[in-house]
């Protein structure tokens, strides 16, 4: 909680926050039992979008801002930080460089999340800011990528729902193409994607 309370004077200070908005904030937050940050309160009460809340925090703390959705994240680099610690921090390991490590969170003023993660990959922390619910998205995505891909796959058409016209001059089966392709989700998304290249 004194990392919310923190977030919440810095927006406070800045002037994002009325100090009735930031007095009852706190409150919201000495109340809170299930975890929800304070950005999702802000967020829910119209106060304050995430993108918001992440831009102010970049420019003011001269902290780079990080796209995550763009980012192509590195299984080699996530492994470096343990999944229930990155998960209960909402911390996102971005790159490695000598003994740096680069990650993005959506509140950098949470000084014990990242000196938790510092102390436990034996690195020096270097945070990026990003929206709450990208932080979230990319924490499923690199930990739980099969998760992920089921679910994007999930409604994407049988093969027998496959149109096969338009490769009528192609030598490609694309029946048993469509079969192998149901084994690991992430085999199945690039057959689709050759697929659609192909069709295309």
């Amino acid at each position: 909680k004194v990392a919310e309370s923190a977030l919440v004077k810095f927006l406070q200070y800045n002037g994002l926050l009325s100090n009735d908005a930031a007095q009852e904030a706190a409150q919201e937050i000495a109340a809170q039992t299930n975890g929800i940050s304070i950005i999702d309160v802000l967020g829910r009460k119209g106060l304050l979008s995430e993108e918001q809340i992440a831009q102010k925090l970049s420019e003011s703390l001269k902290i780079p801002y990080v796209n995550l959705p763009e980012v192509a994240l590195d299984s080699a680099v996530v492994g470096l930080v343990r999944e229930d610690l990155a998960t209960r921090y909402k911390i996102v390991p971005l790159r490695a460089q000598d003994q740096r490590l680069y990650v993005a969170t959506a509140n950098p003023l949470d000084r014990e999340a990242l000196h938790a993660i510092e102390f436990a990959t034996g690195r020096r922390i270097h945070p990026e800011v990003a929206p709450l619910t990208a932080v979230r998205d990319a924490l499923q995505h690199a930990y739980h990528l099969e998760e992920a891909l089921d679910q994007y796959l999930h409604g994407v058409h049988d093969d027998s729902e496959v149109p096969t016209w338009a490769l009528e001059d192609e030598p490609v089966d694309i029946k048993n193409l469509m079969r192998a392709a149901e084994i690991p989700p992430i085999i199945k998304l690039l057959n689709l994607v050759l697929l659609e290249g192909i069709r295309s």
